[in-house]
């Protein structure tokens, strides 16, 4: 018998043994340095929970419990509770999840799956903790499978939607086959395999499995009444209004099939807020709330809503709210510290920025904005420091470019304006008050004709979203 193989090692899909004990101290903190992928990541193991929630809770369930751990500096040998929760009726494993039991009941692993109707599983999902570091899930899985005679494919991606990784075992042709690939060892196609069984083998193993996790990568959408639909991505150029409204959409039939899930009015509200129907947001983020008061995501939710509704003080209260349950949120001190600049509170507002940086040195966002209070009260060479400290963090932030050009043209640098307004123009070229900027700027510079061509061009564009961004003195 012949084995044909690519890889001598083989990951088991359900594996979380993670070598916890070997997670190096950067490795801990990486997620909590992006918090835009801890708070995906955060959802992403809230909505599976959910799934798991509705699963078991529309069918007759049995449930196998045993304790498990890793070792007495990890927590002890009892460190969680682990819980099957089986369909009685067929036997099918609906869903396993792993409890802490110090502090008891809070989410471990959690595992959920879903079956065709012959009961053989086609989807899993899989959001797992470190036992200490909790920012957000260490680990995300979503995992595909598919069946080809005798042959058995399977493909996994993170929840931020990267391939991670390829299998298929089983026999093909008579030759058995064992096929396990990394993220940096999968094909682009399989014509790259240079063997032919295994090419044969890949592309029967892998054609009808999808390219792309994303209309999994909210679990909900495994609901009755989802559509799933790619979840839009704010900061995603290819997010349109109308993906956003399919988006809501979905929610929108999913509370109707399930209208005390506090978490589908909360993934609404997000999509509301993402097309500025701040009204609608702060409905849907205030009926998640009565549904269930500890869900912090809603309280930030609604801080932000309420923000750019201009009811300030509501928005203050709510992310106050949030800072109380999660106090090592720079991201929450930063948007609180921005509604304290709108409300014209600038001691307020640097208390909390220079809190967010505390927490986060490279909080780009957060150093910009207090470049903007040091600008409000003249103390423009801090502001240029900030300014500046924000773009060394992340030079893709054209903000910071556009308030930094501000300031040299304030302070008479018309050069060092023109030269730091066209890198804002570089990263949005459309952008109309960068463009009006450079206008003011060539007309310094005695530069008129050029300076009224820009203008004239610019008048016509849109206002952009520049709420958060002081305008020219």
């Amino acid at each position: 018998m012949v084995r044909k193989h690519l890889r001598l090692y083989f990951i088991a899909a359900f594996c979380f043994l993670w070598a916890e004990a070997g997670v190096t101290a950067g490795e801990q903190s990486s997620i909590g340095e992006n918090w835009e992928q801890a708070r995906s990541w955060n959802r992403f193991a809230n909505a599976l929970y959910d799934l798991h929630k509705h699963l078991t809770g529309r069918r007759k369930v049995h449930t196998e419990e045993e304790t498990g751990g890793y070792g007495g500096h990890l927590g002890g040998r009892d460190y969680y509770k682990e819980i099957k929760y089986y369909e009685s009726k067929n036997g099918w494993l609906l869903s396993r999840i792993r409890w802490e039991r110090a502090p008891p009941e809070r989410i471990h692993t959690i595992e959920v799956f879903i079956y065709d109707e012959s009961g053989r599983l086609i989807r899993d999902y899989v959001a797992a903790y470190l036992p200490r570091f909790r920012r957000a899930p260490y680990q995300t899985l979503i995992n595909f499978h598919h069946y080809d005679d005798r042959l058995h494919g399977f493909r996994q991606f993170d929840a931020s939607d990267i391939r991670i990784y390829e299998q298929c075992r089983g026999r093909f042709f008579g030759e058995a086959i064992d096929i396990a690939l990394e993220e940096y060892e999968i094909p682009s196609h399989a014509g790259l395999i240079s063997d032919a069984v295994i090419r044969e083998a890949y592309t029967a193993c892998f054609s009808d499995l999808p390219a792309s996790a994303a209309p999994y990568l909210d679990p909900l959408a495994e609901m009755p009444g989802s559509a799933g639909v790619d979840p839009p991505d704010a900061k995603n150029p290819r997010s349109t209004d109308a993906d956003i409204d399919r988006l809501i959409q979905r929610y929108t039939r999913a509370i109707a099939a399930a209208p005390t899930a506090a978490r589908l009015y909360l993934k609404r509200g997000d999509a509301f807020f993402l097309i500025h129907e701040f009204d609608k947001a702060i409905e849907d983020f205030t009926a998640a709330i009565k549904r269930d008061k500890k869900l912090d995501e809603a309280y930030f939710g609604r801080g932000m809503a309420y923000g750019r509704a201009g009811e300030l003080d509501k928005a203050i209260a709510d992310l106050t709210v949030y800072i109380e349950r999660r106090p090592r949120s720079s991201l929450a001190y930063t948007k609180r510290g921005v509604r304290y600049i709108w409300k014209g509170d600038l001691q307020k507002a640097k208390q909390d920025l220079l809190r967010a940086v505390a927490l986060d040195a490279t909080n780009a966002e957060a150093l910009d904005d207090l470049g903007v209070v040091y600008a409000q009260r003249k103390h423009y060479a801090q502001a240029i420091g900030h300014f500046q400290a924000s773009i060394h963090h992340d030079p893709t932030y054209q903000k910071a470019y556009h308030n930094l050009a501000i300031i040299y043209y304030l302070t008479e640098r018309g050069k060092l304006a023109l030269q730091t307004v066209d890198k804002a123009l570089a990263l949005s070229p459309q952008n109309r008050n960068s463009l009006l900027l450079k206008s003011s700027v060539l007309a310094s510079l005695g530069r008129h004709q050029e300076a009224k061509t820009i203008k004239d061009n610019a008048e016509f564009l849109p206002e952009g979203n520049w709420t958060e961004q002081f305008a020219i003195q």
